[in-house]
C-alpha cells in the first residue's frame, strides 16, 4: 500500500466510526424516546392498554359492595375515579359491552384509574331491603370503596362521577365526607323538582316505595335517551335486566323532599353539571338552582344537544359526554381546555 492511501484510509475509517456512532446514538435514543413517544400518542388517541380487575369491599354493615376496576397498563394513572350509576341499572351503564360506549375504557385509556360500583341492591352486591337504597345510605356504604381505592392507588383523593341517582349519592358523599373528593361530575343531576313530564310515573313509584314495596321489575332504559343505537340498547337491555332484573324503590323515597339538596351550598369541591336538551325527567330550572346555589368557586354547567337523561348511552353525543368527564377530571376541572 502506499504512504498515499493511508491518509484516505484513515479517513474512511474516521467516516465509518461517525457514522456507527450516529447509528448507536440514534438506537440508543430511540430506545429510550419511541416508548415514551408511543405511550404518549396512545394516551391521546385513547388506546392505552387496559388491565380489568374485580373486587368486592365490605362494609361496616357487613354488605358485599361490587367493584369494577380498569387501568391502563405500565404507566402510573393521572387520578382515580369512581362512577356511580343510575336507577335503572349497575356498573354495566358505564360498561356495556360495546366499547364505543365504554366510558370505562374511555378514561382508562387515557390515563385514568377507573372504577364502578354496584350499589346495594345491585348487581353483584348485596341486597338488603330496597327501600334502604337512599343517597345517604349509599354514600356511606361508598366511605369504604373509596378507602379501598385510595390504598390500591396510592392516591389521597378520589373524583366521584355520578349519573340520575349516582349523583344523588355522589352530591352526599361530598357533602359527608369532602376530604376525599378531588372532582365532582354530576350528569342529569334531580336538584329539588323533576320535570312536569315526568312528574305522574314519580308520584307512582313513590307510593310504592311509601307502601313497603322494596323492587319492581327492571325496565327498558329507551324512554330516558333522545337518540340510541338499537343493536347496542338491546345488548346493553339483555344484560342490564339478566344483572339486575328487580330495581330498588328506595331512590324515588330520595324524590319526596330531595335530602341530597342540604349538601349543595355546602360543598367546595370543583363540580361540573351536565344536562341533556332534550331530558324528560331533569327540570331546567332546577338545573340552574343547583348551579347557582353551589358552593364551589370553580364550577360549570353544560347543557348538551340531542341527548336525554341516560346521557353517557346517547348515539349522538356519548362521546361530548365523556370528554367533558374526561377534562373535568384530568385537566383540572378545565372544560373545553
Amino acid at each position: 500500500m502506499s504512504s498515499a492511501a493511508l491518509p484516505r484510509t484513515g479517513a474512511l475509517m474516521a467516516i465509518v466510526a461517525v457514522v456507527v456512532g450516529l447509528a448507536v446514538g440514534f438506537a440508543l435514543g430511540y430506545a429510550v424516546y419511541a416508548p415514551k413517544a408511543g405511550i404518549l400518542e396512545a394516551k391521546l388517541r385513547g388506546n392505552l392498554p387496559i388491565e380489568t380487575s374485580e373486587h368486592f369491599v365490605k362494609t361496616p354493615e357487613g354488605l358485599s359492595i361490587y367493584v369494577e376496576g380498569k387501568r391502563p397498563v405500565g404507566v402510573k394513572p393521572k387520578a382515580a375515579v369512581l362512577l356511580v350509576h343510575w336507577v335503572k341499572t349497575s356498573h354495566l351503564v358505564w360498561d356495556p359491552g360495546v366499547k364505543e360506549y365504554s366510558l370505562m375504557d374511555y378514561l382508562a385509556g387515557r390515563d385514568l384509574a377507573v372504577y364502578a360500583v354496584d350499589l346495594r341492591g345491585y348487581g353483584k352486591s348485596s341486597k338488603p331491603d330496597g327501600t334502604s337504597v337512599r343517597g345517604k345510605t349509599c354514600a356511606r356504604d361508598l366511605k369504604s370503596v373509596v378507602e379501598f381505592i385510595k390504598k390500591r392507588e396510592g392516591v389521597g383523593k378520589v373524583s366521584l362521577v355520578g349519573l340520575s341517582f349516582g349523583t344523588v349519592v355522589a352530591v352526599s358523599y361530598a357533602g359527608i365526607y369532602p376530604e376525599d373528593v378531588s372532582k365532582l361530575v354530576l350528569l342529569s343531576y334531580p336538584y329539588k323538582a323533576v320535570n312536569q313530564k315526568s312528574r305522574p310515573i314519580v308520584e307512582k313509584l313513590i307510593r310504592l316505595a311509601k307502601s313497603g314495596t322494596g323492587y319492581i321489575p327492571w325496565s327498558p332504559a329507551e324512554p330516558l335517551l333522545y337518540m340510541y343505537d338499537h343493536t347496542m340498547m338491546a345488548k346493553f337491555s339483555k344484560m342490564s335486566k339478566a344483572d339486575t332484573p328487580k330495581i330498588p324503590t328506595g331512590p324515588f323515597l330520595d324524590l319526596i323532599n330531595y335530602p341530597s339538596s342540604r349538601y349543595i351550598p355546602k360543598i367546595r369541591t370543583p363540580t361540573l353539571f351536565v344536562y341533556g336538551d332534550h331530558d324528560p325527567f331533569c327540570d331546567p330550572a332546577d338545573e340552574m338552582a343547583a348551579f347557582r346555589d353551589l358552593g364551589a368557586e370553580s364550577k360549570a354547567i353544560v347543557i348538551v344537544g340531542n341527548a336525554s337523561h341516560g346521557l353517557v348511552l346517547e348515539k349522538l353525543a356519548h362521546k361530548q359526554v365523556y370528554s367533558l368527564v374526561y377534562q373535568w377530571v384530568a385537566l383540572g376541572g378545565a372544560v373545553g381546555a
